[in-house]
């Protein structure tokens, strides 16, 4: 699968700069189209949503203000960010196919409930880049949703501290057999063909010499030089993954998101929470 298309949902502040950059990195290689969109809130909407709220006249109409205030300070945060990205990367504006080579972008303002938004844009698209810098943030945990379970795209998750590339870099592939890490790994392999050696790691009863060397020959026949590497079960397999990762430099890891259900990883933890709440680098999950 070719990456022709990726998604940036925007938020309005900080961390928009540095999903936009991966995005960059990722559309230069690939003469990619990036879509930035950023949702706009509705104040009437928070302001009716907020859990027991009751005030008189003067006060909600002194809140309204407030949030309307933030909400536009946020799209004007968007826009000049996207117009900077537009000039610091050399990126064309472009709204729709013209025929031309090379990486180019466009921003959308849509109104609406983030996750519906986001899931509309992304079943449309190759490849969603969102922020994990603060998923307590209630958007950013929407939209890692909606591009996962409701729009089955792949997502690459940017974590607070970003490389300056993702290519010539080593790369990771979290294997567990499972129908989710079939599906990173497919996604990724655009961007696995462009970067450095690629580690398959196993962990605990994930071990399976055999498993490993298919592995390792399907990335084999798509022109990429792999390697697989048992990590053993002294210890628990996201530690021990997440310290092999530091080990050999990775720059990207992919892997499998959920493979248990999104309740039992909750409860009880599992290898997709610990990545997103401890990463250094960039993630690729499918789902």
């Amino acid at each position: 699968m070719a990456i022709r298309t990726i998604l940036v949902p925007l938020h309005g502040d900080e961390v928009d700069a540095a999903c936009l950059g991966v995005a960059a990195d990722i559309a230069q290689a690939m003469a990619a189209h990036v879509t930035a969109l950023f949702c706009e809130l509705d104040p009437a909407e928070l302001l009716q949503s907020g859990p027991g709220w009751e005030a008189d006249a003067a006060s909600s109409a002194i809140l309204m203000t407030s949030l309307q205030d933030r909400a536009e300070a946020q799209r004007k945060a968007a826009d000049s960010c996207f117009s900077a990205w537009l000039t610091r990367s050399r990126v064309r504006f472009a709204t729709s196919p013209d025929g031309q080579h090379g990486a180019s972008g466009e921003l959308i303002v849509a109104s609406g409930r983030p996750a519906a938004v986001i899931r509309d844009h992304a079943v449309v698209t190759d490849l969603v880049i969102a922020s994990i810098a603060d998923l307590g943030e209630l958007n950013r945990t929407s939209v890692l949703e909606a591009a996962l379970f409701e729009a089955g795209r792949p997502v690459v998750c940017v974590p607070a501290s970003v490389p300056a590339t993702l290519f010539g870099v080593p790369v990771a592939v979290a294997w567990n057999y499972s129908a989710e890490a079939a599906r990173a790994l497919n996604a990724a392999l655009p961007i696995i063909k462009k970067s450095g050696d690629v580690a398959v790691l196993m962990a605990g009863h994930h071990e399976d010499e055999a498993a490993a060397r298919r592995v390792v020959a399907y990335l084999g026949w798509h022109g990429v030089k792999a390697f697989a590497l048992r990590l053993g079960q002294a210890g628990r397999p996201t530690e021990l993954v997440a310290a092999k990762l530091r080990e050999l430099g990775v720059g990207l890891l992919v892997m499998g998101a959920y493979s248990h259900t999104r309740a039992r990883e909750f409860v009880f933890g599992g290898m997709t929470k610990y990545m997103l709440e401890n990463t250094q680098v960039p993630l690729l999950l499918a789902h």
